[in-house]
């Protein structure tokens, strides 16, 4: 379990707007960052307080894709009202490449899966090309990467 959190703190690393590259490493919610969402605009991850929240990689050429925005957006509409449940979909082009395209285009293809969850601006959560933020201290699981469709479920207190 520890690997699939430390995961998913890198991927909220990489989300995060912080001014400085160490800002990340004191947090102690993810309601503590921002992120860019697939128009530009800033969202404090604070409105995601008080709900259960998915945070989900995503790419529009991977064999599975079809599949996950059929799923996800069909259990966002079953349950985001009724449960509170909040997606938060973050494409990254860092798993074979699967990714390629800019959020114009990614936002125009995930029309056809009625995708109304938000969807994030493209980032790079692995490798040399990863936003300054994922640096993760020595002897903290440097190198430890971030698996393709990786998805963590968090509670409502963060």
């Amino acid at each position: 379990m520890w690997p699939l959190k430390f995961a998913v703190l890198l991927l909220v690393a990489g989300l995060t707007l912080a001014n400085s590259d160490e800002g990340w490493k004191n947090a102690k919610s993810i309601y503590e960052f921002s992120a860019l969402d697939i128009d530009g605009n800033k969202v404090d991850f604070n409105k995601y307080r008080g709900h259960v929240t998915l945070i989900v990689n995503v790419a529009c050429k991977c064999l599975l894709t079809q599949e996950h925005y059929k799923k996800l957006s069909a259990l966002y509409h079953k349950y985001s009202e009724s449960k509170g449940l909040r997606i938060m979909a973050v494409p990254t082009n860092d798993f074979a490449k699967q990714e390629p395209w800019a959020e114009p285009e990614i936002k125009e293809f995930v029309m056809q899966f009625d995708v109304t969850f938000d969807m994030f601006s493209k980032i790079s959560v692995n490798g040399g090309q990863r936003a300054p933020a994922l640096e993760v201290p020595e002897g903290e699981a440097a190198g430890l990467p971030l698996q393709r469709h990786q998805m963590e479920l968090h509670q409502v207190t963060g």
